[in-house]
C-alpha cells in the first residue's frame, strides 16, 4: 500500500468516525443532487460555460505556479457556480453547506501528489459536457469527480489513524 505524504489533521472536536461519516453523506448526497442538478438546469449551466472556462482556465495557470490557496479557493469556486447555476435556492444552500462541511479535508485532500492535475482533468471533462449541454455525461463526471475525491480523502483519513 503507497502510503501518502499528507497528513489529515481532523476538525477540532470531531473524531475520525464523524470525518468518514462526514464525507460518506457528501459522496451518497452528492450523487443524488447531481441527478437533480444536471438533469434540471443543463440550460442555465452552459449559459455560466464563461465564468466556468476562466475558472478552470486560472486553475491550471496557478497549478504551474505550484499555488495550493488559490488552486484551492478556484476548486471550491468552481463547485459554487454549479451549485448557484442551478436555480435552486435550496439545492444551492444543501450542496454550500456539505461542501463548506469537508472544505478542510478537501484542501488536505489537494496536496495530495497527483490530485491537482487530476482534479484540474476532471473539471476540464465536466466543463466540456456543460457547454456541449450534456446533462447525462455531465452528472456521471461529476459523480465520478466527488467520487475520487471522497474516497481518497477516506484513503488518506485512514492512513492517519493508522499512524497516531
Amino acid at each position: 500500500m503507497v502510503k501518502h505524504t499528507v497528513c489529515f489533521k481532523l476538525k477540532k472536536g470531531e473524531s475520525a468516525k464523524e470525518a468518514v461519516d462526514l464525507l460518506k453523506t457528501m459522496k451518497g448526497t452528492g450523487k443524488i443532487m447531481d441527478n437533480i442538478l444536471f438533469s434540471e438546469a443543463i440550460q442555465e449551466l452552459s449559459d455560466a460555460g464563461i465564468a466556468l472556462s476562466e475558472n478552470v482556465a486560472l486553475f491550471e495557470f496557478y497549478i504551474q505556479r505550484q499555488d495550493t490557496e488559490h488552486t484551492e479557493e478556484l476548486d471550491t469556486e468552481f463547485h459554487r457556480m454549479i451549485y448557484e447555476a442551478c436555480g435552486s435556492r435550496t439545492l444551492e444552500r444543501i450542496l454550500t453547506d456539505l461542501h463548506s462541511n469537508t472544505k478542510a479535508y478537501r484542501s488536505q485532500s489537494l496536496c495530495v501528489p497527483g490530485r491537482l492535475s487530476k482534479t484540474l482533468e476532471e473539471h476540464k471533462e465536466i466543463l466540456n459536457a456543460i457547454l456541449t449541454a450534456n446533462a447525462e455525461k455531465a452528472e456521471k463526471l461529476t459523480s465520478a469527480h466527488i467520487e475520487r475525491a471522497m474516497e481518497n480523502m477516506l484513503v488518506v483519513l485512514a492512513e492517519n489513524e493508522e499512524t497516531t
